[in-house]
């Protein structure tokens, strides 16, 4: 048996559909749809995300003249799908958190840009009220270094 049928039989066995695989292991429906086509095959680490989630093994999955095994209980199908559906809202609050650090962050800097800024007055006097200094006067054709 092909790993595409493998998929779809496992898939429909525990009955779930494409969508909460998908969810289950953080991939696309379009995804588990192409792997179950056979247009594409999953990366090594949905293969074991994939065996995690229906209790077979990795090596089952790729093995194409085995059969597919008794299907489990359904607390071990539970327990199974379990862990991956932690992973797939472990990482929806990581994001979560991340997002709403990001608008905070945001938010602040919005806020301090808008507050008055507290400026030490400096005093401004006016160009014609300036003190004029000598000018330097250089006798003819000397260079004078006076500044």
């Amino acid at each position: 048996m092909s790993l595409q049928e493998k998929l779809t039989n496992l898939r429909k066995e525990q009955k779930l559909s494409q969508l909460e695989v998908a969810e289950a292991i953080s991939v696309s429906r379009q995804a588990v749809s192409k792997w179950e086509a056979g247009t594409t095959v999953p990366s090594t680490d949905n293969l074991k995300f994939l065996s995690d989630l229906y209790g077979v093994s990795v090596d089952y999955l790729l093995d194409n003249s085995a059969d597919i095994p008794d299907p489990p209980e359904e607390d071990a199908m539970e327990a199974q799908v379990q862990p991956a559906l932690r992973k797939r809202f472990t990482l929806e609050r990581k994001l979560i958190v991340a997002l709403s650090c990001a608008v905070v962050l945001l938010l602040a800097a919005l806020v301090y840009s808008k507050m008055p800024q507290e400026t030490e007055e400096v005093p401004v006097t006016p160009i014609r009220e300036l003190e004029v200094e000598e000018e330097d006067n250089a006798i003819d054709g000397e260079f004078s270094f006076l500044w």
